[in-house]
């Protein structure tokens, strides 16, 4: 099987998403983000809302793909972009880093930035929370309780998911080690989170050993 009907056959998730093209670059630039923001990942250029390739024109496309990069996104971000042809059509992979900060903005028509994250399944959202506790976990400016995390830890597994309110009813210490504590485990990939009748949502995830 071709990689982009493979591809196609796993559907979108948090490290792949579908776009037809690349011309409006504020969609491009809030896709780009919501990668960047989180662990990175592969947009695939070519593809419709229903997952059937329809092809591109390789140049035009990676043409738009350079001005997101350059004018519509808030930091430099490092992205690959391999051309791809199956089927007698032409796609894009572009391939997206993490961001070192995971404070990338995508820019909006008023010249206003906006930061966006992805879910496990791919959701793509604007987060405030998650994104400035997660800046400012990079900035080292870090706050983190062993105590919160064994709490955390506990009652994730017992509730399977909680909103960030319900932990905040549920753990007796200050709401913002809480939420400094949760943003390090978010981002050490112990926790990860859905959006779930628009709500923020949090369920243990525990892949990882945590390192400072």
């Amino acid at each position: 099987m071709d990689v982009i009907s493979k591809l196609i056959k796993q559907g979108k998730n948090k490290f792949i998403d579908f776009i037809p093209t690349c011309e409006n670059p504020h969609h491009t630039a809030a896709l780009i983000s919501s990668f960047a923001n989180r662990e990175g990942g592969t947009l695939v250029v070519g593809v419709n809302s229903k997952g059937k390739l329809i092809g591109i024109l390789p140049e035009m496309e990676i043409q738009w793909v350079e001005e997101v990069v350059q004018h519509y996104l808030t930091i430099s971000v490092e992205i690959e972009i391999e051309q791809v042809i199956e089927k007698f059509k032409y796609s894009l992979l572009i391939y997206i880093k993490e961001s070192e900060t995971k404070y990338c903005g995508a820019i909006d028509l008023n010249g206003e930035p906006h930061h966006f994250v992805r879910t496990h399944k791919g959701e793509v959202f604007e987060s405030t929370f998650i994104i400035e506790k997660s800046w400012v976990y990079h900035q080292k400016e870090i706050f983190f309780s062993e105590e919160i995390f064994l709490a955390l830890k506990k009652l994730l597994q017992n509730e399977n998911q909680l909103t960030l309110a319900s932990i905040f009813k549920e753990l007796d210490f200050k709401k913002s080690e809480i939420e400094n504590t949760l943003a390090i485990l978010v981002d050490q990939k112990m926790i990860d989170f859905e959006f779930i009748n628009q709500k923020v949502v949090y369920y243990w995830n525990g892949n990882s050993c945590i390192e400072f």
